[in-house]
């Protein structure tokens, strides 16, 4: 299954469930959503309710747009430390 495969299916996935996909993380890229698994062979992406909370807030910062078949590059990577997150595009220079 790919990325955007669990994207557009992202509302018959449990709360709990966990997204791993292969790098580079693409709407392409190889993925799968399970439960409780700790014998995965991908990269850890994120939990599938951060996955729904991070879209709402994509499309809270666009003015309420729906997330689209690349929403999925959206989704950001796991945080680096010491590194500041991105601000929204919307935020622009001041």
């Amino acid at each position: 299954m790919r990325l955007i495969d669990l994207v557009e299916r992202l509302d018959q996935l449990p709360d709990e469930a966990t997204i791993y996909a292969g790098r580079p993380w693409t709407p392409e890229a190889r993925a799968a959503a399970v439960v409780d698994d700790e014998n995965q062979r991908s990269d850890y992406l994120l939990e599938v309710s951060l996955v729904r909370e991070a879209l709402e807030v994509w499309s809270a910062w666009r003015g309420g747009r729906s997330p689209d078949r690349w929403a999925c590059v959206a989704l950001p990577p796991p945080p680096v430390p010491g590194r500041r997150p991105h601000p929204p595009e919307s935020a622009g220079a001041r």
